[in-house]
């Protein structure tokens, strides 16, 4: 019974992802996803304007005007997910993204359910032209609904991989907080390596001198021999471990 439990925690458990395509880091992929879903938001809302007002319509993109309003709507409505989620990624603000991810949810489920609508409702053979109905209607039927399927069945993969990556990309917040993390001391440790290095990148570089000290009480300061630049500053090196107390 334990077994059972455990082989249905594991098949119902889903872990976080941690590249993007194979390849690239999850910030990349989340703002990827952001960026494009702005674009098509704006496509759409420019679409209906277009449409609408100046009575351009655009190929493809006419239909009645119901579903333009509905789409431009929605596209508006969720314009304030997508820049309080671009701003929780920039900025590893988890609650900001939580909320685009529940947007984006929220917009695969109205898209399964305008498939099933349109499969079995509106049948997609009632909207093919005329001249693909007066030759071959039954082939061209079939045609058209196995490319409406398969077409579906490809963009709702691809939303759930979106829909993947953005929790992926929360909870990646979530374990490692709103700050940098290692990165950041990665970058920090690299910024003092280039400033503690600065004296030895110049074209005719040496170490520095030690300072003139005198070689007998009264005597003239003289230059040091040899020398160079102390650790971080200091002026005293303790070789022993533990380190002994100054």
């Amino acid at each position: 019974m334990a077994k059972q439990k455990g082989l249905f925690a594991w098949c119902c458990s889903f872990r976080p992802m941690t590249q993007f395509c194979c390849g690239c880091s999850l910030e990349f992929g989340a703002k990827f996803i952001i960026v494009g879903n702005f674009f098509i938001s704006l496509f759409y809302i420019a679409a209906a304007v277009s449409s609408m007002i100046l009575n351009v319509p655009i190929v493809g993109f006419g239909g009645d005007m119901g579903h333009q309003v509905f789409n431009a709507a929605y596209c508006l409505f969720g314009m304030p997910f997508i820049v309080a989620a671009m701003y929780g990624v920039i900025y590893r603000q988890e609650p900001h993204l939580r909320l685009y991810l529940t947007y984006l949810t929220f917009s695969f489920f109205l898209d399964f359910c305008y498939v099933i609508y349109y499969l079995f409702i509106n049948d997609a053979c009632s909207m093919m032209p005329s001249s693909l109905k007066s030759q071959g209607a039954a082939f061209a039927c079939g045609i058209t609904r196995s490319f409406v399927i398969l077409f579906s069945i490809t963009l709702f993969i691809f939303q759930a991989y979106c829909i993947h990556i953005i929790w992926s990309m929360c909870e990646d917040i979530r374990v490692g907080g709103g700050a940098t993390g290692f990165a950041d001391l990665l970058e920090s440790s690299k910024n003092n390596k280039s400033v503690v290095g600065e004296g030895y990148l110049a074209a005719y570089a040496s170490s520095s001198t030690l300072e003139q000290q005198p070689l007998n009480y009264g005597s003239l300061s003289t230059p040091g021999i040899g020398g160079g630049v102390n650790f971080f500053g200091g002026t005293r090196h303790d070789v022993s471990y533990p380190p002994q107390s100054q």
